[in-house]
This record gives C-alpha cells, sequence and structure tokens, in this order.
C-alpha cells in the first residue's frame, strides 16, 4: 500500500451504552481511534438505477490500513459529516476497503 494516497483523516466511533438517571439505556458513540485513509471513486455497481440515472450521494468508499478493532458497528467523522459503516471488506495486502452511507443528523 502507498501511504502517499492517505490523504484522508477519518474518526472512527464505537457504540457504548450508558445509563441515564431515570434508568433508561441509551446509545452514545465515543471516539475510539484517528486514521488515514483514502477516499475511492464509487463505481456504479452498488447504485440504485432509476430511469438510467445513477445515485450515489449517499455512499462514500474509503481505503485503509486493516485494523482489527474495526467492526460494522461503528461511525465514521469524515468532513464534519457522520457515516454508518455498511461493508468492512479485508484484502489480502493488509488493507481494508469500508463502505458507508451517510446519516441524516
Amino acid at each position: 500500500m502507498r501511504a502517499g494516497l492517505l490523504r484522508e483523516i477519518i474518526t472512527l466511533l464505537e457504540p457504548t451504552e450508558s445509563k441515564a438517571p431515570s434508568g433508561a439505556i441509551r446509545k452514545e458513540y465515543v471516539e475510539t481511534l484517528t486514521i488515514k485513509a483514502e477516499k475511492r471513486k464509487i463505481t456504479s455497481v452498488n447504485t440504485d438505477i432509476d430511469a438510467k440515472e445513477e445515485f450515489t450521494g449517499n455512499t462514500v468508499v474509503f481505503r485503509t490500513r486493516f485494523y482489527p478493532s474495526i467492526n460494522d458497528k461503528m461511525r465514521i467523522k469524515w468532513q464534519d459529516r457522520m457515516y454508518k459503516i455498511i461493508l468492512v471488506d479485508k484484502q489480502l495486502d493488509k488493507t481494508c476497503i469500508l463502505t458507508c452511507t451517510k446519516l441524516n443528523k
């Protein structure tokens, strides 16, 4: 892997459960890891096609080094936007491809 391609800095957030004073359990996301990644160009394989139009606005794909702690329950913070990890695809060259969708907040 060429480290010069890793130009984007992403922050991974892990879910934690905490108990409110009322007794309700709430899920919060805590920053756990800040890593460098490469934003990949999206191909039209995983997109919705309607009337020959391609919609890929909510999907982003990152390539980064493989970390065993990354899983699909995490969130990604990139450019002040939150993304949900849909797929963690481990590659043979000790990298992984993270496919994410944008969260509306």
